[in-house]
């Protein structure tokens, strides 16, 4: 807890009063959506204090995933690549139904961009607006009913986690 206060609370503050006339981007999480972690409650902090600054806009991600993300990260996407390439098997925690927005991680950086250079200010969501299980998603990587240890859901686990819009594609100079 003390690394995330550090970073994501304090961190904000200081950035905040260190540049008071700049843009100011704070990227946050869908862990704000339904807290259930001091990682959740330390990022819905940094959303609070960075939208008292004149020329700030806070961006909320879901599940971004994408080239050169180590394996080690911890993400159920990671996690399962991670097993399959290690020939293990997969962990499932509860009974695979939670869902996620997994957001492809170059068309966050474009929409951020896009954000940036923007005058937009308050809270953006940046995810697709749609979502998949844990166990789609495990099919998706290791192919039709795999094998799978069941493991009992962890208290912080987020049951659905999905943008309320979907933002904008913008695939060669026109929206998606």
């Amino acid at each position: 807890p003390r690394g995330l206060i550090d970073t994501n609370c304090w961190g904000t503050l200081n950035l905040l009063r260190s540049f008071p006339n700049a843009r100011f981007i704070n990227i946050s999480s869908s862990a704000v959506n339904d807290i259930k972690s001091i990682y959740g409650e330390t990022k819905q902090f940094a959303e609070s204090v960075s939208s008292l600054h004149d020329d700030s806009v806070n961006i909320r991600l879901y599940n971004v995933f994408g080239e050169r993300r180590s394996l080690d990260y911890g993400a159920v996407l990671t996690n399962f690549i991670k097993s399959k390439r290690q020939g293990e098997t997969p962990i499932i925690y509860g009974d695979g139904k939670q869902s996620r927005d997994f957001t492809y991680v170059a068309d966050v950086v474009e929409n951020i961009r896009d954000i940036m250079l923007s005058s937009k200010t308050g809270l953006i969501h940046l995810g697709y607006g749609d979502s998949m299980s844990v166990i789609e998603l495990l099919e998706s990587v290791y192919g039709r009913e795999p094998q799978y240890i069941q493991a009992h859901k962890r208290d912080f686990e987020i049951v659905d986690s999905c943008a309320p819009y979907p933002m904008p594609i913008v695939l060669y100079g026109r929206e998606k």
